[in-house]
């Protein structure tokens, strides 16, 4: 985090009492400026939002030695009396734990190095922390706290323990938030220069500034005095008075990527040079107020020479992609915090890199703090965020727009998004409160509403009832918008409850999206809200038909659930229209687009600024249409007048390139099945939508590809064709998810879409955007024929004709398996990481070439709690925190390539190593969890995209009697266990007879002989139970004993698979076990459905994986159903978590990647199957666990 402005995200409040530096011991190095060797401050730290937390950056290239100390015992030396008396360190790289130390001595002997660095001993078993830490370029924070809640003073410090004679860059900058209180009215940060010519140094205490932040309580004027050996060197209280040009400071600025200073404010700036030695910035404020202060020191130096680099020269072809995404883009006057853009990057993040921004619009330069006209990303970093907010003019007056757009520049190019748009808002007082409801004669809102009323609250149950007079009960659409002012900062749960669709937006974001038909069901999206800000808040109905029910609830931090009613909605009366239509929209090039914008108000006129090439716009109407040219994402502002005045939004549209066009393959001979074969095709063409006629003499003709669709929702397909033919569509890009969904039997003609029910699909769920690989395989008649392959999208009348897929939803299949010859596959599952409460998972798959020392990797995690920060390749034990070696792509990603080369301290060596051994791991961090959400270390696997079968096995002979040795190893593998007289008659009647006679021996049941045991028991006592240890003892002696011993080892090698255990039972209860085991006895030979169906019913299944009495899900408690059982029933019982060859290896996906079977969601539903069961019993007595 090179800007300050960042840094305040992180930072706490810490309170400075005083601070003191030592110099270093370093050699004289005299051409050359010296660099930041060592940052100290001592401050009381307390607990929560008061632990002493500092940020630091760290420039260069590469990976250099840090110590840091968190002091509190170690200060008694010192005569202060209220020091810490545990503290423990922990060091943040943005914002993942780097390293925890609360005990010094705990580590290496850190002495020689205390010495050499001049810093002052430690007794050896205090309780003081240090760490020496090898720290790569990037942004880092770090913490000193007290254990177990403990408080107190404590000198935080920092060295670079690097060798004196490197001068290559170091610290680039450090900073500090603290408060000065009346108990406290200095601060004093110290650092040492080490030997060399003077350094450029940019030295900053701001504190009005930070009130644009959201500080509150800023110090109102803040002064900086710096002193050198007890000398006053410089003093500043005013940075920029009146009559003074501060341009030279404000180029420092600029160069040190730190955030702008108005001028004529009262923050306080030093920009000079200094000699070697050791320095203390004393920070008050002389007209004796307090508040909260950012200090800031900057190292403005060139690499090389200790200081942040300039623009490098990019190298050919090497320019990262630099794009734009905007948070939150309506923003009202004197709210903060109120929006932001983010600047993103691909490629290499290494280095820093510098972005130069521009801004336009209707808004007055003068209301928008400044946004700077560069912005530092900072090595490490793949993003940076500046603040956008505006000044309260107190002007009543239309809303404006800001535009901040990228400026080209050759080290970077421009991808995707280049502008934003934020519309700014004048802030206004609200005029009523609770929700204003509108309600429409049809389900898709069109129109104008005919009911406007005010709701108190959105809980409806209307069943079968219109929802208001001269509104149908059925086919019907309701509106509902609000603004909500939040209470605190925190996670706020939105949970909507409806039958059927429902979207709901929190300002212009789309949090719950299921737009679709659906039972009464309720769905949750949780949202970081800062507190005191005004959202607006807008809820989206329709009514299908049967029963209609809306209701729309909240649950703030720290509460529980409710209604979001009158008591928290307010209205706000603006004349002026309010943009109703999407805030996003998403097609393809190439494709017929239309969007309508529609407002509140009656506008008399409607405009938009920034369409892109192909699209144009009728003023009157307010429609877009047209067909996009090109691919990209597009910020358009639209604006609807009346004679009130003009609302405004912004719509984000996403225009997705789908490809080259499909090619139809044709093979001249072919089986008669409907598979492609081994050999090249004879002819292909290029096609222009989904349709084909193939010439005469075609034996076999296949289409395969990718489908991108334009809208989410229910789609359904047909087939046509001349002759047999098959339509296959995955649930992803990947060939291996495909499914056949529709077929021709009987053959017809390219348009003849009903001939049979079998050429229609079901309805498929789709999501826009996404690609789904697609193949359709067709056998002409001798003399040719059409295939046609056509879609009803889910918008589409129910009644509308089949149309064929058209060119523009259609890409070539392009994607080609990875060459797994040579390589070695580890695969690593990621789990929720230590302390992180999550429901996320995913797996990463490596591929190691050992020739090369590369590794190709490929990544997929779904359900994260938050948006996801960073992802690291680290190495370490499971459990522990190590070095983090290699960055990773943000997101899901496929082939990303690891040269594996030194890092820090570990060699390529030891990086292979750590793979081969199991120490290699990935970790995922989010904002909710930046100590890690998901984590998992590779392990070898076996698999493959193309599966080649083995050789056939050779015949059993079952009729010819086997040796001995043959003998006993078939019963052990059979029976637990042979003895002479088995092995004889096995040897006697053959494999077969003996296979028939086992097969239909009466099965031996274990849960009466238990009950005959506890008969024998109550002859003496009638309150005698059986224990585990009869059970255990009545299997062995049933396994040992048992005549049917091919199916008793039947039954075990289920219990192996469908496992409960005695422990996991009510009251550890032996007869359940028995019940349980006696299951698996009766359907050792049977069908595995029927088995599976007895083993859900099981009531010793039931209580063991939580199934029993498990409830439907309740929008109004917050529950969910159970899905202990739904998982382990595909996870372990079935499917398992990956698609698998025949021989058991992995199916790998065109990435390398293994193919999962399932998904959360498939998990979710499946769970709403396995409620409402209970125990099966009758009158009062207590429950049973016998079968049946």
């Amino acid at each position: 985090m090179q800007t300050a402005h960042r840094i305040l995200a992180i930072l706490a409040a810490g309170v400075l009492a005083a601070g003191s530096v030592r110099p270093t011991h370093a050699q004289v190095v005299a051409d050359a400026p010296g660099r930041i060797a060592n940052f100290s401050v001592r401050a009381n730290s307390g607990a929560g939002d008061n632990v002493l937390v500092s940020g630091f950056v760290l420039g260069g290239q590469n990976t250099r030695p840090l110590l840091l100390r968190a002091i509190g015992p170690g200060l008694s030396d010192f005569g202060v009396t209220d020091f810490m008396i545990d503290p423990e360190l922990k060091v943040f790289r943005t914002p993942e734990v780097e390293m925890t130390n609360d005990s010094w001595s705990d580590g290496d002997d850190l002495t020689p190095l205390l010495d050499r660095l001049g810093a002052f001993d430690l007794q050896h078993g205090s309780r003081d922390a240090a760490v020496l830490l090898p720290l790569s370029p990037g942004a880092y924070t770090a913490h000193a706290q007290g254990k177990a809640g403990s408080t107190g003073q404590v000198l935080l410090e920092l060295y670079d323990a690097a060798d004196p004679g490197d001068l290559t860059q170091s610290i680039a900058n450090i900073s500090l938030r603290g408060e000065l209180r009346p108990d406290n009215p200095l601060m004093i940060a110290g650092f040492v220069l080490t030997a060399g010519r003077p350094k450029h140094v940019l030295i900053r205490a701001v504190g009005p500034t930070l009130a644009e932040f959201g500080v509150a309580n800023a110090l109102g004027n803040p002064r900086i005095r710096l002193y050198h050996n007890g000398d006053l060197v410089a003093e500043n209280d005013d940075w920029a008075p009146a009559g003074t040009d501060p341009s030279a400071t404000e180029a420092a600025f600029d160069e040190a990527g730190a955030f702008p200073l108005p001028r004529g404010s009262l923050d306080a700036v030093l920009d000079l040079e200094l000699p070697p030695g050791a320095y203390s910035a004393h920070i008050d404020d002389p007209t004796g107020t307090h508040g909260v202060v950012l200090i800031e020191i900057y190292d403005l130096d060139p690499p090389g020479n200790g200081g942040i680099a300039p623009k490098p020269d990019p190298a050919p072809g090497a320019a990262p992609d630099v794009w734009l995404h905007a948070r939150n883009s309506r923003i009202q006057e004197g709210v903060t915090p109120a929006g932001s853009v983010l600047i993103v990057r691909s490629g290499d993040v290494s280095q820093p890199l510098r972005v130069r921004l521009a801004t336009s619009g209707t808004a007055d330069a003068d209301d928008i703090p400044g946004i700077p006209a560069t912005v530092l990303i900072p090595a490490g970093s793949s993003t940076a965020a500046v603040p956008v907010s505006a000044w309260n003019d107190r002007l009543v007056e239309p809303a404006e727009t800001l535009t901040v757009s990228l400026v080209e520049d050759d080290t970077y190019t421009i991808r995707g998004l280049g502008r934003v748009h934020f519309i700014i808002e004048d802030e206004t007082e609200p005029a009523s409160r609770g929700w204003r409801a509108e309600f429409y004669n049809n389900t898709d809102l069109e129109g104008e509403p005919v009911v406007v009323r005010h709701d108190e609250a959105i809980e409806f149950e209307w069943e079968y009832e219109p929802p208001a007079e001269g509104v149908p009960a059925d086919r019907f659409s309701a509106r509902w918008t609000g603004y909500l002012e939040t209470p605190a900062t925190g996670d706020y749960t939105f949970t909507t409850y409806t039958d059927d669709g429902v979207r709901l937006w929190i300002d212009d974001e789309l949090v719950i999206d299921h737009w679709t038909n659906q039972s009464a069901k309720s769905h949750s999206a949780v949202r970081r809200l800062a507190g005191g800000v005004r959202y607006a808040v807008r809820m989206e109905f329709y009514d299908r038909g049967g029963r209609a029910t809306a209701a729309l609830y909240w649950t703030p931090p720290g509460s529980n659930r409710s209604a979001l009613s009158a008591r928290e909605i307010f209205q706000i009366e603006t004349p002026a229209p309010t943009i109703t239509s999407a805030r996003t929209a998403l097609t393809l090039a190439g494709a017929p687009f239309h969007y309508q914008l529609t407002a509140t108000g009656n506008p008399q006129s409607f405009a938009v600024t920034d369409l892109p090439a192909g699209l144009t716009f009728d003023p009157i109407t307010g429609a877009i249409t047209g067909t996009p040219a090109n691919a990209g994402a597009y910020s358009i502002v639209l604006e609807a007048t009346n004679a009130h005045g003009t609302g405004m939004e912004v719509l984000q549209l996403n225009v997705l390139a789908a490809g080259a066009a499909p090619v139809a393959e044709r093979w001249e001979t072919a089986s008669d099945t409907l598979e492609a074969p081994d050999a090249v095709a004879a002819s292909t063409a290029v096609l222009d939508q989904l349709q084909s006629d193939a010439p005469a003499g075609t034996a076999l003709e296949r289409i395969r590809g990718f489908l991108t669709p334009p809208e989410s929702g229910d789609y359904r397909f047909w087939v046509a064709a001349s002759g047999p033919a098959t339509l296959r569509i995955a649930d992803s890009d990947q060939p291996a998810d495909r499914w056949e969904r529709a077929r021709v039997s009987t053959p017809g003609g390219s348009l003849y879409w009903f001939a049979s029910e079998e050429q229609a699909s079901l309805p498929i769920r789709l999501e826009a955007g996404k690609r789904y690989y697609f193949e359709v395989l067709h056998r002409p008649a001798p003399v040719g024929g059409p295939v046609s392959v056509a879609w009803r999208l889910p918008s589409a009348s129910p009644d509308a004709p089949p149309a064929i897929i058209p060119g523009w939803a259609l890409a070539r299949y392009d994607a080609v398996a990875p060459e797994t010859d040579g390589q070695s596959l580890y695969l690593a599952r990621l789990r929720p990481a230590d302390g992180a409460a999550t429901t996320a998972s995913g797996t990463a798959s490596l591929l190691f070439n050992a020739e090369t020392r590369t590794a190709t990797i490929t990544l997929r995690m779904t359900g994260l709690s938050s948006p996801q920060v960073a992802a690291y390749l680290l190495v370490g034990e499971a459990g522990f925190t190590g070095p983090l070696i290699q960055p990773l792509p943000n997101g899901q990603f496929n082939n990303f390539t690891w040269r594996i080369e030194d890092a820090g301290t570990l060699t390529a060596d030891d990086l292979v190593a750590a793979l081969q051994t199991g120490l290699l791991n990935v970790i995922i961090y989010s904002a909710d969890f930046p100590e890690g959400e998901l984590r998992g270390h590779f392990a070898p696997a076996l698999g493959s995209s193309a599966f080649h079968a083995p050789p056939a096995p050779p015949a059993v002979d079952l009729d010819t009697p086997p040796t001995a040795p043959e003998a006993v190893r078939f019963l052990t593998q059979a029976t637990f266990g042979p003895d002479t007289a088995a092995v004889d008659h096995l040897r006697q009647i053959g494999y077969r007879a003996w296979l028939d006679e086992q097969i239909a021996a009466a099965p031996t049941w274990h849960l009466p002989a238990l009950d005959a045991i506890l008969e024998s028991y109550r002859q003496e006592d009638p309150e005698a139970r059986v224990s585990y240890r009869d059970r255990v003892h009545l299997w062995w002696q049933t396994a040992v004993q048992a005549p049917d011993q091919l199916r008793q080892r039947m039954a075990f090698a289920l219990s192996e698979i469908l496992v409960v255990s005695d422990r996991g039972l009510p009251g550890a209860d032996p007869a359940a076990a028995s019940a349980y085991y006696d299951l698996l006895v009766k359907h050792a030979f049977g069908n595995f459905r029927d088995l599976l169906l007895d083993v859900t019913l099981s009531p010793a299944m039931g209580y063991y994986l939580s199934m029993l009495r498990n409830e439907k899900g309740d929008p109004v408690r917050g529950t969910l159903p159970d899905e202990n059982y739904a998982r382990e029933i595909m996870q372990l019982f079935t499917i398992g978590l990956n698609k698998l060859h025949p021989d058991g290896t992995l199916m790998l996906d065109a990435y390398g990647a293994p193919i999962p079977t399932y998904t959360q969601e498939t998990i979710m539903g499946l769970a709403r199957v396995f409620t409402g069961w209970s125990y099966q019993h009758t009158g009062d007595g207590e429950p049973n666990f016998r079968w049946g």
